[in-house]
């Protein structure tokens, strides 16, 4: 087993891959927890709230890359689709 990266060899995704995830939600594509944090990241003005969401982008797809070695479909088929959020949600609130 691989032992985590540290600080210095963490790669923080960048503001345009933020940018990238946020405007793609939607129709047929995964709501994958880096794309509902683009989301987010889009629809906000708070810096601080961004650069939170950054990190929290790159630890999620640390530990994706990591599920990914040990159950590639698992990882592939976990997400829902966009079309079936509300379904999955529905009363939830």
């Amino acid at each position: 087993m691989s032992k985590p990266p540290t600080l210095e060899e963490l790669n923080v995704v960048s503001d345009q891959y933020m940018r990238d995830a946020g405007s793609t939600i939607g129709g047929n594509r995964t709501l994958s927890i880096c794309r509902v944090l683009g989301h987010i990241y889009v629809n906000t003005e708070d810096e601080d709230l961004k650069l939170k969401l950054r990190y929290v982008s790159t630890i999620a797809r640390y530990y994706i890359y990591k599920l990914r070695e040990y159950d590639p479909e698992w990882v592939k088929s976990f997400c829902p689709r966009y079309r079936d959020y509300d379904k999955l949600m529905k009363g939830k609130e």
